[in-house]
Parts: C-alpha cells; sequence; structure tokens
C-alpha cells in the first residue's frame, strides 16, 4: 500500500497541460457544435462548413469518390458531394474529420480505432433505443476516450509506471486510479467541460466506466459499447451490465446485432 501511494501522481498539476491537448482549429470547433447537437442541416449549410477548411472540403470528397460510393464520374465539388453522399453520411464524415487531429500521433492509431468503432456502436445503439441522436451518439464515441489520450502526454516516468502496469495485466481504469485518483473517464469530462461540450457528453464521458455513479442513460449506453467493443480498458461487472441494460432498454441480443444502416464504420475509416 505504502508503494503504490508514492506512485501516485498529482493530477492537479496537470489538469491545465491536458486542456491544451492539439486541439482543433475554429472550423471543426463549429462542426462539433453544428452538427453534434443534432440539429437539422440543408446541403447548403453543411457546404458552408466544409468550405470554410480545406481538410473538411478534402475528406468529404475523398469519401465521395471511394469505393463505398462508386460514383460514375469523379466528383470534385464539395456539394455535389454532399448531394451524393446525403446529408447523414456527410455529418458523419465532418465530425470525424473534426476529432481526427487529436490522434494524429501514429502510436494512438489503436485508440483512434477503438474510437471509431465506439462511435459506430453508440450511434446504432443511440438511435435503436432512443437514448441518444446517430450524430450525438457518433460524437460521444468519437470523444469518449479523450481522456485516455491525454493521459499519453505524461512525463516520461509517470507514463513508463503506467505502461509497466498495463503491459503486466492491470486493466488501464484500475492504473489510472492508482496513479491519478481518477479513470480516464473523468480525466475526458473535465477536458470537455473546458472545451465548451454540451453537459450531458461531458457527464457521459465522465461516468462511461462508473455507469452507478450517474442517472445519464447514455452514460450506461457507452458502458455497454465499451463491454461489447472488448477493449479491456476495465474488468468487466456484470452487475454493472445487468443495471445498464435495465436503464436502457439495451438487451445483450441488441449489442450483438447493433449496426448502421449506412456502413458508418466504413464511411469513418475512409477518413482515418
Amino acid at each position: 500500500v505504502n508503494c503504490l501511494r508514492q506512485l501516485r501522481y498529482d493530477i492537479l498539476g496537470l489538469s491545465s497541460n491536458w486542456a491544451r491537448l492539439p486541439v482543433q482549429a475554429q472550423t471543426a470547433r463549429q462542426v462539433i457544435r453544428c452538427l453534434g447537437s443534432g440539429q437539422e442541416c440543408e446541403v447548403g449549410d453543411i457546404e458552408k462548413l466544409a468550405a470554410s477548411d480545406p481538410v473538411m472540403a478534402g475528406a468529404l470528397i475523398q469519401v465521395a469518390n471511394s469505393t463505398i460510393y462508386s460514383p460514375l464520374c469523379r466528383i470534385s465539388r464539395i456539394r455535389e458531394a454532399v448531394a451524393y453522399m446525403g446529408t447523414a453520411a456527410a455529418r458523419k464524415v465532418l465530425l470525424a474529420a473534426a476529432v481526427r487531429p487529436l490522434f494524429a500521433s501514429g502510436g494512438l492509431r489503436r485508440l483512434w480505432t477503438h474510437s471509431l468503432q465506439m462511435a459506430q456502436l453508440c450511434s446504432s445503439l443511440g438511435r435503436q433505443s432512443g437514448i441518444a441522436g446517430p450524430e450525438e451518439g457518433l460524437l460521444i464515441g468519437l470523444v469518449h476516450d479523450v481522456g485516455s489520450l491525454a493521459v499519453q502526454t505524461l512525463p516520461g516516468t509517470t507514463l513508463q509506471r503506467y505502461s509497466r502496469l498495463v503491459e503486466r495485466g492491470c486493466p488501464p481504469a484500475y492504473v489510472e486510479q492508482v496513479l491519478f485518483g481518477c479513470d480516464h473517464g473523468e480525466i475526458g469530462a473535465a477536458i470537455l467541460s473546458q472545451w465548451n461540450f454540451p453537459a450531458s457528453t461531458v457527464e457521459a464521458v465522465r461516468f462511461h466506466h462508473q455507469s452507478e455513479r450517474s442517472e445519464s442513460p447514455v452514460a450506461s449506453m457507452v458502458y455497454l459499447a465499451e463491454f461489447w467493443s472488448g477493449l479491456e480498458e476495465d474488468l468487466p461487472s456484470f452487475v454493472r451490465i445487468r443495471e445498464c441494460s435495465s436503464r436502457t432498454g439495451i438487451s445483450m441480443e441488441s449489442l450483438a446485432t447493433a449496426h448502421d444502416r449506412e456502413s458508418a464504420l466504413s464511411v469513418l475509416r475512409t477518413v482515418a
């Protein structure tokens, strides 16, 4: 116990640094605020957002010309891309393009892949259960592990301790509690709060590994999606699973058949 206490790293000294993770440009912030809210958008609205940033525009045109859509003629204009793909798919592409810069480092590829999988699961489960809109679920899935991203920015010695414990079989959420006194959900919530994300998204991220501490059905939904993803960031708790299933109405059968009719994961992977 004394050894564990000596390992404890002062989280308070890091909070301001974590809030300065690579943040998206102003255009990306506008995309998240507009599209993440689930409000209706016309082709012209999405075109205007994408046209304000070359990366956003490039992502849309890239996906529209990909084998997923296979257009007869090459698409070169934003409006054509949005109209051909449909506004629902275009919204997904822009949200992913807005969040992707956070995971720019090659060493974070696995975390980004997991976030894409969670985006699809949360979008699909949110729609099926009525708990969250497809865009809200997609956004929560993309950013739910931003706290894990923050952990990777820790000073070398502390990150080495973290990595050693994880490599020897201790679940990351447990290691975080030992070293920082909180898990990456709470760390991520603090970051998203400073970035002015909606309170419902912040709460869902904060408690996605401790769903019993929140009355948010979205937090319970994310917990179930996290469990089903199989990443093993935490030890599975069948008490939590039953409670979350009861609160959300999402059964194991629902998880097993969860999929996005619009092949959201394929679309998002094209952006990656």
